[in-house]
């Protein structure tokens, strides 16, 4: 009788767990679609980037700092990223374009397969390549057609947009540009799984480069782990043609 009597309690708790929900918004719903459709045409006009940057990563207070790395972007489906010490001696290099990630250590001449595990090792946080690049991009993956998308507004021209995707829940912060209002600025993104925060994506230090709003500073977080992610743009080019052949393990050394 005993037993039975103190499984309700663990079940009641199971149960809650199972209906967990991120913490709630004060919000006026909005319709979500034209909101979705914005944030869809400003990824679809990203194209490429090419840029220097400084890279830090941190897990429980340990810092570790990449001074002179470089991105290679192809929309949100091509990625190559590359660190070099100080005297330009390479560090590390890491490939994707829609497959396999592919890694190089040091100026050894051959890329090897790399693990998602491999990869969080190096950048601290756990990603999947293609929400990588659309973060490194300042965008966001879209919305699957069957994800039921909502909105909302805080305050003039901020709101916010939710919808599911592989089963996790993406929440957008978003506000219209004040040199161009009927645009679409991204100021963050947390992802959650039930009522827990897998991560949060920053981007700082906006501005417009080549027609483009583009965060200087992008911060992805991992609170539950104590880790982060920092990448400083430095010197960059937006909206620019990103040749294929960079994205090939032999198309960095031409």
């Amino acid at each position: 009788m005993n037993s039975r009597i103190l499984r309700w309690p663990l079940v009641a708790l199971i149960l809650s767990a199972c209906h967990a929900a991120p913490p709630t918004l004060s919000l006026t719903t909005i319709p979500a679609e034209p909101l979705v459709e914005k944030l869809e045409q400003r990824s679809r006009s990203f194209s490429g980037l090419k840029a220097a940057a400084r890279v830090e990563t941190e897990h429980q207070g340990r810092k570790r700092s990449y001074e002179s790395v470089a991105v290679l972007l192809q929309g949100a489906g091509k990625l190559r990223v590359e660190g070099y010490d100080p005297l330009g001696t390479p560090q590390f290099a890491v490939l994707w374009s829609g497959g396999d990630i592919l890694f190089r250590r040091g100026a050894e001449g051959t890329f090897r397969q790399m693990s998602r595990e491999d990869l969080v090792r190096l950048l601290g946080v756990t990603l999947l390549p293609g929400d990588l690049c659309s973060l490194l991009s300042g965008n966001v993956p879209s919305a699957p057609r069957d994800s039921a998308p909502t909105a909302g507004c805080r305050t003039e021209g901020h709101c916010v947009v939710e919808f599911r995707k592989n089963g996790l829940l993406w929440r957008v912060f978003v506000s219209r540009p004040d040199d161009q209002p009927e645009g679409l600025a991204i100021e963050a993104a947390e992802v959650y799984d039930g009522g827990s925060l897998v991560f949060r994506s920053t981007f700082l230090a906006q501005e417009r480069i080549n027609g483009y709003l583009f965060p200087r500073r992008v911060v992805i977080e991992q609170p539950a782990r104590a880790v982060r992610l920092t990448v400083e743009y430095e010197d960059l080019e937006v909206n620019v043609p990103v040749d294929d052949s960079l994205f090939l393990p032999e198309g960095g050394d031409r």
